[in-house]
């Protein structure tokens, strides 16, 4: 007798591909940066839903940070995500909001392995506000993570990353301080919070990229690409 194997609909050989958001929610992201927010991260999740290749690959991680950290999504398939609803409140605590990312990635270190390499997206809007070595020290704690920071085994970086600005007031030194490989890292200058939702239609190419096993491309067009 013959033997019939029935491969289910939703089985896929895409390997799973990480996109981690971490984005400012603090006071001064009210009201424009927050609607900008909202509806970028919306508009974000139905085209990758609309794409095959994110569709079928792409799991999404949304951590937000003000005065606490809040991880809203961790690690789901796109495809069975609804966008959360951003609040402002609080200061601009990136120290917290390290540690829930790093606390995020400890969670779901065995989902992580085997996949594509991590996209992580950091926005903000302004300066850290609290001291500057705790921040620092949690940025150490990221870039010694192997998943998304630097791979004992080979001393190589891992990931890739998307550093945005959005407006004057954050400094360039915060943003620059989260580049890690020449390649792999590239800091966005957005002119204003009205730009946000620009931003994020503008990451679906390079998440396409991403489920490919390619370098993102960088971002260009209504934003200001600065050190390249």
């Amino acid at each position: 007798m013959a033997l019939t194997i029935v491969i289910p609909e939703d089985a896929t050989s895409y390997k799973p591909t990480p996109v981690i958001l971490l984005v400012d929610v603090s006071t001064s992201m009210d009201p424009v940066g927050i609607a900008q927010a909202n509806q970028g991260i919306r508009d974000y999740i139905e085209e990758m839903k609309q794409n095959e290749e994110t569709r079928k690959s792409v799991f999404l991680s949304i951590v937000t940070f003000s005065d606490n950290v809040r991880p809203l999504i961790e690690h789901q398939p796109i495809s069975s995500v609804s966008a959360p609803q951003l609040r402002a409140e609080g200061g601009t605590n990136l120290s917290e909001g390290l540690r829930g990312l790093i606390d995020l990635i400890k969670r779901n270190e065995a989902k992580f392995k085997g996949g594509n390499e991590p996209l992580f997206v950091l926005i903000s809007d302004g300066n850290p506000t609290c001291e500057e070595q705790e921040w620092r020290d949690q940025l150490a704690k990221m870039n010694a993570n192997p998943f998304i920071g630097k791979r004992p085994s080979s001393g190589r970086w891992a990931g890739y990353r998307v550093l945005a600005g959005a407006g004057e007031e954050i400094n360039d030194v915060v943003l620059e301080a989260f580049r890690h490989d020449k390649e792999r890292s590239q800091v966005i200058r957005l002119k204003n919070q009205s730009n946000i939702g620009e931003f994020f239609s503008r990451l679906l190419p390079l998440t396409i990229e991403a489920t490919e096993g390619k370098v993102p491309s960088k971002i260009v067009g209504g934003t200001q690409i600065i050190n390249e």
